[in-house]
C-alpha cells in the first residue's frame, strides 16, 4: 500500500478525535490568556473588566465574569469532546 493510502484511511481517521480535544483546550489557554493580554497592554475587554471588578470588590460583577469564562470553557470542551466521538473511528462487531 502507499503511504498516502495508509495515512488517509487509517492514521487520519484516528488523530481527528484527540487533535479536536486538543484544540478545545488551545482555546480554553487563549481565553485565560486574553485576560493577561488585556490588563498587560491596556486593552478594554472583558479581562481587564474582570480584573477592574476584583480591585473594585465588585462581587455581583465578579461573579458574572467568573460564570461567562467558566461556561464558556465548559461550551469549548463539550463540543470538542463531541467532536472527538463524532470523529472517532468505529468498528461493526458482528457475532
Amino acid at each position: 500500500m502507499r503511504e498516502r493510502t495508509v495515512v488517509l484511511r487509517h492514521v487520519l481517521p484516528g488523530a481527528l478525535g484527540p487533535a479536536a480535544q486538543q484544540y478545545a483546550r488551545c482555546v480554553e489557554g487563549l481565553l485565560g490568556g486574553a485576560v493577561l493580554v488585556e490588563v498587560v497592554f491596556g486593552f478594554r475587554g472583558l479581562g481587564s473588566g474582570f480584573v477592574e471588578a476584583v480591585q473594585n470588590r465588585d462581587l455581583p460583577q465578579v461573579q458574572t465574569y467568573a460564570l461567562l469564562f467558566a461556561g464558556t470553557a465548559v461550551a469549548v470542551n463539550l463540543v470538542g469532546d463531541l467532536a472527538a466521538h463524532r470523529l472517532a473511528p468505529r468498528r461493526e462487531v458482528t457475532a
